[in-house]
């Protein structure tokens, strides 16, 4: 039967090398940190614009607050002319006088009354009513308008009314308070309206919107009608994308101001900037990173470089040593096969150290695929292994691991054109039996394998006497 050769390979040294595995682990380091970072960014941009935003809302309250204040005055004093002026059969007396106590106060133009709608009384312009619109029934008396002074039950809440554009030039809002008398069945019955006419945009300007452009915030102050139409009252003529809306009644009526910083509530150039700089922190932390991986993989290399055996891939004489003393420290049970390979010096003598130290190589491989999962294989000199056997109880694990070695020498090695069989001598000795040291167990076993060597030897010696013997006598016989 013809023997399988095994073909002795080159054996590559392990290096410390970049790994997909430690790029993977840096590029998700990289995304966790710029993560970070941009998280920090966001919170910190919130939370700048949600100071800005608690500042415009403060500077807005303000304003509305002095706005309602200015027209429930002005409401009060219309209140005090109706009940001054008007009596309980609708007649008109005294206006003129009691119109005095509010004209020259909060931007108040004149005052009026309007039974049914119709302009009657006008203070301080009397006899002028048709130049601000003499009949509120009518919507094309005033300019800009899309509200009419009805006259119906209704409309017994005081509103604010305009902007309008009168025929005098002027424009107002107008604070128009509903006059109730009661009928002769002494039910409230709508006489007509007690108006205010207010300088417009001067009153609004001056509650404090003014401000907002000094601050430079773009703004729309507007209000819905009765009929939930928009009427802007102020703005800073410049489109709002991004305006905080606040909210708040006038009477009836809801204002409201959307505000929105002129150049925006961050800065785009700012965030640009910073944006940068988050992505340079990101890359050198992550360099920082990579750099620290590879220190430690090179690390894993030289930890391996000193425990490994370069040329055969098993571990060295170093590894063998400390792990021996530290279970011996444990006073742990464990035994040890001592391997030396024979005629390994013809080898190199012959065919060179190259193939030499191939045959080495495969050698130690062969020796790997023979032992068991917990055990290990060290290369401790020029051609000598040892083997270390874990949790041993008894002799047979180490006869079973001979019996092993024996059977896969037996196959030949092969390089190119040479073709090599070379043999094992192997012993074995056992802690704490055979000695409580390193060195006496490595003695014991190199005494093992040397009577081994010696018994061997003796027993093809003697083959070949009773060998040779036998075919001397044979030729005896023949010669006779």
């Amino acid at each position: 039967m013809k023997k399988r050769t095994i073909k002795i390979k080159k054996k590559s040294i392990s290096k410390a090398r970049i790994t997909n595995k430690m790029i993977i682990k840096c590029f998700a380091c990289f995304m966790v940190i710029l993560g970070i970072l941009y998280f920090a960014k966001y919170m910190i941009f919130q939370n700048q614009i949600n100071n800005k935003k608690d500042e415009v809302g403060y500077i807005a309250t303000i304003s509305f607050d002095k706005i309602s204040v200015d027209m429930q005055i002005v409401e009060t004093k219309l209140k005090s002319i109706i009940d001054f002026s008007i009596d309980a059969k609708g007649n008109i007396n005294d206006f003129e006088r009691a119109s005095t106590t509010i004209i020259g106060n909060d931007d108040v133009s004149c005052v009026a009354l309007a039974p049914k709608g119709i302009v009657q009384n006008v203070y301080p312009y009397a006899g002028n009513e048709k130049f601000i619109g003499y009949d509120f029934r009518d919507i094309s008396s005033v300019a800009n308008s899309t509200e009419v002074f009805t006259i119906n039950s209704d409309q017994t809440i005081t509103t604010i009314c305009g902007p309008y554009l009168f025929k005098n030039g002027k424009t107002f809002l107008i604070v128009k308070v509903p006059v109730l008398l009661k009928n002769e069945n002494s039910t409230p019955e709508l006489w007509g309206y007690a108006c205010a006419f207010i300088d417009y945009p001067k009153s609004l300007m001056e509650v404090g919107f003014d401000d907002l452009i000094e601050q430079k915030y773009n703004y729309k102050l507007y209000r819905n009608d009765i009929n939930n139409n928009e009427r802007i009252l102020l703005s800073s003529q410049k489109v709002i994308e991004q305006g905080v809306v606040i909210q708040r009644g006038i009477f009836n009526e809801m204002w409201n101001i959307s505000i929105e910083p002129e150049n925006g509530w961050y800065s785009k150039g700012q965030s640009i900037l910073q944006s940068i700089v988050i992505l340079i922190i990101s890359i050198l932390v992550s360099i920082i990173i990579f750099d620290y991986f590879r220190l430690k993989e090179t690390g894993k290399t030289l930890t391996r470089f000193v425990n490994i055996d370069t040329l055969t891939g098993v571990f060295s004489r170093k590894y063998f040593f400390d792990y021996v003393e530290a279970e011996i420290q444990r006073n742990k049970r464990f035994g040890i096969c001592y391997i030396d390979v024979d005629k390994f010096k013809e080898v190199n003598d012959q065919y060179g150290h190259e193939i030499g130290d191939r045959l080495l190589l495969e050698i130690g491989k062969r020796i790997q695929e023979c032992i068991r999962r917990n055990d290990f294989v060290s290369r401790i000199g020029g051609d000598e292994f040892v083997i270390f056997i874990n949790d041993i109880n008894d002799e047979f694990v180490g006869e079973l691991i001979l019996k092993r070695l024996m059977n896969t020498m037996k196959e030949p090695f092969a390089f190119n054109n040479i073709i090599l069989q070379n043999t094992l001598s192997v012993g074995y000795s056992i802690f704490p039996v055979d000695g409580g040291s390193v060195e006496e167990l490595i003695q014991n076993a190199d005494k093992y394998m040397y009577n081994m060597k010696e018994k061997n030897h003796r027993e093809v010696h003697i083959k070949h006497m009773i060998k040779h013997n036998k075919m001397n006598y044979a030729k005896k016989n023949d010669d006779k």
